[in-house]
Order: C-alpha cells, then structure tokens, then sequence
C-alpha cells in the first residue's frame, strides 16, 4: 500500500485570516494590529493545546456573553477547503488505496471543526495533530511521534507549505514537496493541472 502524509492549513484549506482579523476587529471594537497581536501570541500556546481559542478570547477580552458565538463561528468561518485538492485526495484515496496521514499545527476548535463539518475528507486516515501531542512543527518531537507511532509511513512523500517544516520532516526520512495554497491560487487553470499531477504522480511512486 502506497502511503502519504500532508499539511492541512495553507495546504489543503484556505485560512482567511484578513477577513477574520476585520470580523473580529469590528465585533471587539479593537484596531486589526490588536487582532494580530492577540494571535500571535497565543498561537503556540493554541496549537500546543496549552489553551484553546476560547479560552484564549475569555483570557483577554472577558466573558463575552453576548459575543462568544460570533466570534467563535468567524474562526470556524475562516478556514474553507480548496475543492481540486480535496478532489485529488478522494481519488489518491477511495481509486489509487492510498493511506493518508494528516500532520498540522492545529488547536482544538478547528480540529473539532474538521473532523466534523469535513469527516468525509479525514475518513479512515491518520489525524497527528499538534494540540493533542504537545508539540508543534518544526519542532523534532511532532515528527519524532509521528513515526514511533506510525512507521508504516516511513519514507513516504509529506507535502507542507513552510521550507521549515519540510526540512525537519526530511531529518526523520520522508520524502517532501512543498505546495502552497497562495500560490497555486495565482496559477492558469492548465498550471494547476500540472502542478497536482505532478504531486500525484511523486506520491505514487514511492
């Protein structure tokens, strides 16, 4: 059996962080630099599972009684799935029988997210997310734990936006290509086909 292993955010789905950081702005009634401020610090704490994003808004901007929901849903709001990624996942999966590992920095309310609203895409596959281990790539510990647990995958492709990530997945032997939702987004039509069959066709390989 053919195995793979892959990011999700950036990746898989699209994160509309410009348009949360405006949502949120105009519901706290705080600057977009406040926003921005707040995410990135509690990022690694979120993604380590040290705190939740809801935990995290509670922590700094109190209770919100009447806003909790709102601002809970335009988190959840802004992550949507790229549909031809999606589509050449199914295939990879339900024509070719390729085993899928989910690796990413993920806390625990997207996480929820995704294997609800999108349990079709993540279906009989791996979920190694960062906010159940502990640990958050780059660091060796997610990959390390990743294949203690799941040597079946060794050697196989791991597609990942970040260079970071993918040269620490490379210490721990997987085979990496680098694919980044922005930019394939900027690609013709033709050029995206090349680009996903090109990635079909590394990960078929091995």
């Amino acid at each position: 059996m053919t195995h793979m292993a892959i990011d999700i955010g950036n990746v898989i789905f699209h994160f509309d962080i410009e348009g949360f950081k405006t949502k949120l702005s105009k519901i706290l009634y705080i600057s977009r630099s406040d926003v921005q401020f707040f995410l990135d610090w509690i990022h690694g704490f979120h993604d380590a599972g040290i705190t939740t994003f809801e935990k995290a808004i509670e922590h700094d901007f109190g209770p919100l009684y009447n806003n909790k929901k709102e601002i809970l849903e335009a988190w959840d709001n802004a992550i949507y799935p790229n549909s031809q990624v999606v589509s050449l996942l199914k295939t990879l999966k339900e024509v070719e029988g390729v085993k899928i590992a989910y690796l990413s920095n993920i806390g625990y309310e997207h996480a929820l997210l995704l294997k609800t609203k999108y349990s079709e895409i993540f279906s009989n596959s791996i979920l190694h997310f960062s906010f159940e281990i502990g640990a958050i790539k780059p660091s060796k510990l997610f990959f390390q734990s990743f294949c203690l647990d799941h040597d079946e995958f060794s050697g196989c492709v791991y597609i990942d936006d970040l260079e970071n990530n993918l040269k620490t997945a490379k210490q721990y032997g997987f085979t990496t290509y680098q694919f980044n939702l922005n930019n394939f987004s900027t690609l013709s039509q033709s050029k995206q086909k090349i680009e996903l069959d090109q990635m079909k066709a590394l990960i078929l390989s091995r």
